[in-house]
């Protein structure tokens, strides 16, 4: 994913007061790499800078003034491997040149401030403000003491078998969802216990097999949904790395 596009993710107290939600949407951003564009180094952008008010940033909006919105914005240069968790009321954007995986709550409380895509396409009015009107869509931005975007260093590793896990996003840090990533080099089982979760191929590659089902060949840049319930499958993999990402924390005993 490359381009500026900017997006306010809406949380706490300020789903339920513009949309009747108690949920946001908390976003992760996994950097895979990148490439250096007009001599920028790969970044992200993400939290107001230090005196940004919101007249200034409305009439930025208005005049569709993208160079000067990305000004108001922290520029973080960012290396392959780092994770930054987004939690919902972080005005953010993708640096052109940036690549990366993101997952995120799922919900779809999306205010944007680009009138049109990086491809010069218009955005519709709805897809802008949700509903909210235009005036009102500027009350939902927090200004002043705005959180910044967290990078989330990587827990200890942990060995099973050939497989070597390092935790990324844990419920500790977000109820929203987690990540892990997995060296896998040789045969495991499936780790499954009564939840779904989604494996991404980053490099290697690898199958995975369960039950009475054909093989399921998983090489860089594929993605395999895996159920819930898959007593009995296992992975193998060659020299492969993934990540494994879990759905919203249900059970409390897991924070």
């Amino acid at each position: 994913m490359s381009g500026s596009v900017f997006r306010y993710i809406l949380t706490g107290r300020r789903p339920a007061a513009f949309f009747q939600s108690d949920y946001g949407k908390t976003e992760a951003w996994y950097i895979l790499g990148g490439r250096t564009i007009d001599g920028c180094p790969p970044c992200i952008y993400a939290g107001f800078q230090p005196g940004i008010t919101a007249d200034r940033w409305e009439s930025l909006f208005h005049k569709r003034d993208i160079p000067g919105m990305l000004e108001c914005l922290e520029k973080i240069p960012v290396q392959p491997g780092e994770v930054y968790l987004l939690r919902g009321g972080v005005p953010h954007a993708i640096g052109a040149g940036c690549f990366l995986i993101e997952i995120q709550e799922p919900t779809d409380y999306t205010i944007r401030t680009e009138r049109t895509t990086v491809s010069g396409d218009l955005i519709p009015d709805l897809l802008c403000h949700q509903g909210l009107g235009f005036e009102r869509m500027f009350e939902c931005f927090h200004f002043g003491n705005q959180e910044s975007p967290c990078r989330l260093l990587p827990y200890p590793k942990v060995r099973q078998g050939p497989a070597v896990i390092t935790p990324l996003v844990t419920y500790r840090n977000t109820t929203a969802f987690a990540m892990e990533e997995w060296y896998i080099d040789g045969e495991i089982p499936l780790p499954c216990n009564g939840i779904f979760f989604l494996l991404i191929c980053i490099s290697g590659d690898g199958v995975i097999r369960t039950p009475g089902e054909e093989d399921i060949l998983l090489g860089q840049g594929e993605a395999v949904l895996v159920p819930a319930e898959c007593e009995g499958g296992y992975i193998r993999g060659d020299h492969m790395r993934v990540l494994r990402c879990l759905p919203p924390c249900v059970d409390s005993a897991l924070v």
